[in-house]
């Protein structure tokens, strides 16, 4: 419950269009719950079936190369040597199918290799397409009640 009153309050202040939660193991609960409280939250199954499983093996490599494409075409992340390392590191490999399949996070570890939390992160934005949003940022939170844009925001501030 604790990560769910943490998440609320980050959903609340950021207002997102939709959240993507990784659903296996606690995550499953955080994100009915978060359902039940009325937030637009979507579980995602990085093991699950790809939307293109032709070319995926599963969901997880499916988010990762959403999210390498988007670097590719100019996507902007922040210099941060942890995540350059994480999304680095991960090997892939095909398949008999021809799928893309990334490299287990047990095979990483025996390779002396972090598991790439942060990367998954990043990814797991990819999980699915937003639809454009009808009402520009700044007209919802006027409508909503603008929060204060005295100092930048940060997440962690409240801990």
């Amino acid at each position: 419950m604790k990560v769910v009153s943490m998440l609320t309050m980050l959903l609340d202040r950021h207002k997102p269009d939709v959240t993507f939660l990784d659903e296996t193991g606690l995550g499953g609960p955080i994100c009915d719950r978060l359902v039940q409280l009325g937030y637009h939250v979507m579980g995602v199954n990085f093991g699950g079936k790809a939307d293109d499983d032709k070319h995926y093996r599963n969901k997880a490599a499916e988010m990762w190369a959403r999210m390498r494409q988007w670097i590719i075409d100019g996507g902007s992340i922040q210099d941060d040597p942890v995540l350059e390392m994480e999304l680095t590191s991960r090997e892939y490999t095909h398949n008999d199918k021809d799928q893309l399949v990334l490299e287990r996070k047990d095979d990483m570890k025996k390779r002396g290799v972090r598991s790439p939390d942060w990367a998954d992160a990043l990814a797991l934005t990819f999980a699915y397409t937003v639809p454009k949003r009808e009402i520009p940022r700044g007209d919802l939170d006027r409508a909503l009640g603008a929060r204060s844009q005295t100092k930048e925001y940060d997440p962690l501030d409240n801990m």
